[in-house]
């Protein structure tokens, strides 16, 4: 940042003085070295202010070109090329991707072949994505290329990139490797350090190496709080959903899902939220609400009767509905583009088979990785079709663990869940766990250390604890008042406290003062004080 700081301002003094084509050089300069999106809005901003005039300048075709790649501002781009048609042809490139004109785009990059320097790395960015788009043969060659020549974050960029088609070709190994390279260039960027994370988590998911996953998501989250990386949220939060989903982790999952639609920006966001939670409405039997999320969906982005991926979800659902010819009719108006929706459609086919009795239900099956997560959660809602090729899921457990010796520790499933042992909701936690799940409000305004001088005051204390418990756990119900009553949720089957061996009794909750923990310390050493007469 203080590097392109040093550059913007001489930038501003070469302009006040008036040395235009020092400045358009410098522009160039900094365009190409930017190490944030934020940055190249602050160059194209400069663009704006710039007297007209400037377009007959040599250096000005190529500097604008820069700032319009670096900000992909197509219309700024058609002003720096109009001048000068044919004779940059990486930006030419460039232009021509906006169209998905992926033919023109490959004419372009490979006319611009002999290009030096920094051109050479956008030519070679767009052969290479031309490629892997038409599906030719070398692509991944040409990305290799392409990200020897690059530095900094240009190399960072292209890392994720070819991991995004890695992916998309299902080589997901392979892409987890590049989007890991990418990480390392892309930390200054927070627009692309969170989407690289998030994707890097979602290909961890599909690996099933679900530890990683979850942390290469709470670093996307970390990354997307503020700033440009804030547009990915939704993305994020799709992913923690489908993390959710595969550990058994419903109730999690579906407020996943709803945070994902709700940080929504985009039509095809809010359309991957809702197909997200229509996963979880069919893994709990809740398949009418599924089918009106999709509907819902599908309706709202004027896709109704129209060809889309979606069909093949409402198709799996027609099928568990006992709507065989529906979900026939429904399988004709799927048009895959993903490997995702060519395995759906298939275990449908193959269910619809087995149902009907004719045929090798599992002939389309074979051929799959069916040790991803995908196939798990297929098996458990068509358990028959996945059994005649031995897969077998078994459907997760939902447990969770608080380790009371020394400062608190929370585990969900296994795993650790980031709780801040000496937070008052860590206590309150403690102590519904130590209480069976259940206490009674006016118990827990005892039991815990809040301020306010009055009862009014404790209790909209209580009230922000109980928040932030909740979003501890990870959704709205994890704590629920009944009744007056605060309750754990029942979706998690909760072990015993953990408490500490007597001679470490002193450990207990260490970090925390609260009223009911001194309470237990003191009853504990009553209980092992030897009795004198």
């Amino acid at each position: 940042m203080a590097r392109f700081q040093d550059m913007y301002d001489h930038l501003q003094g070469l302009i006040a003085a008036e040395l235009w084509r020092e400045a358009l050089l410098h522009l160039r300069r900094a365009a190409q070295d930017v190490g944030s999106r934020g940055e190249a809005r602050e160059l194209r901003a400069v663009v704006e202010c710039l007297p007209a005039g400037l377009e007959l300048v040599e250096e000005w075709p190529v500097a604008v070109s820069w700032v319009a790649y670096r900000t992909a501002d197509f219309d700024l781009l058609e002003r720096a090329l109009s001048g000068v048609p044919g004779q940059l042809p990486a930006f030419e490139a460039f232009r021509a991707s906006r169209r998905e004109d992926w033919p023109e785009v490959l004419r372009w990059a490979e006319a611009a072949g002999s290009s030096s320097g920094r051109e050479a790395v956008v030519a070679g960015r767009f052969r290479a994505c031309a490629l892997a788009e038409l599906r030719r043969d070398g692509w991944e060659d040409a990305y290799r290329h392409a990200v020897g020549l690059a530095s900094g974050r240009d190399r960072g960029l292209l890392w994720s990139e070819f991991a995004h088609y890695l992916s998309s070709g299902g080589q997901e190994a392979v892409a987890r490797e590049a989007y890991a390279q990418a990480i390392g260039e892309l930390r200054r960027d927070a627009w692309w350090v969170t989407l690289t994370y998030a994707n890097l988590g979602i290909t961890c998911l599909r690996l099933g190496v679900l530890a990683e996953a979850e942390r290469a998501f709470r670093a996307a989250e970390q990354y997307g709080r503020e700033g440009d990386g804030v547009v990915h949220l939704s993305t994020v939060w799709r992913g923690l959903g489908g993390l959710a989903l595969h550990r058994g982790q419903l109730a999690r999952a579906e407020h996943a899902f709803a945070m994902s639609l709700r940080k929504a920006a985009s039509a095809a966001e809010r359309l991957a939220a809702q197909r997200g939670l229509a996963r979880v409405y069919r893994m709990q039997g809740r398949f009418d609400e599924a089918m009106t999320e999709l509907h819902d969906a599908l309706r709202e982005a004027h896709l109704q009767g129209e060809p889309h991926p979606f069909h093949a979800d409402l198709a799996a659902l027609e099928v568990l509905v006992g709507d065989v010819e529906g979900a026939r009719q429904r399988l004709r108006m799927v048009t895959p583009f993903s490997s995702d929706d060519t395995w759906r459609v298939r275990v449908v086919e193959a269910e619809l088979t087995r149902r009907e009795g004719t045929g090798d239900p599992v002939a389309g099956l074979r051929d799959l990785q069916l040790d991803r997560t995908w196939a798990q959660e297929e098996a458990l809602v068509f358990p028959e079709v996945f059994a005649l090729m031995d897969v077998r899921a078994v459907r997760p457990v939902w447990t969770a663990r608080l380790d009371a010796d020394g400062p608190l520790r929370l585990s969900m499933s296994g795993e650790p869940v980031a709780l801040r042992p000496a937070r008052a909701s860590a206590s309150l936690l403690a102590f519904l766990v130590h209480h069976r799940g259940k206490v009674t409000a006016e118990r827990a305004l005892e039991a815990l250390e809040l301020p306010g001088k009055d009862v009014r005051a404790r209790k909209k204390a209580l009230s922000k604890v109980v928040g932030e418990l909740r979003e501890v756990l990870g959704w709205p119900d994890a704590v629920r008042t009944v009744d007056g009553l605060l309750c754990l949720s029942d979706d998690v089957i909760w072990a015993d406290l953990h408490l500490p061996p007597p001679e470490r009794a002193d450990l207990f909750c260490e970090g925390l003062v609260d009223p009911w923990i001194e309470e237990w310390k003191v009853e504990h050493d009553r209980r092992i004080l030897p009795a004198f007469d």
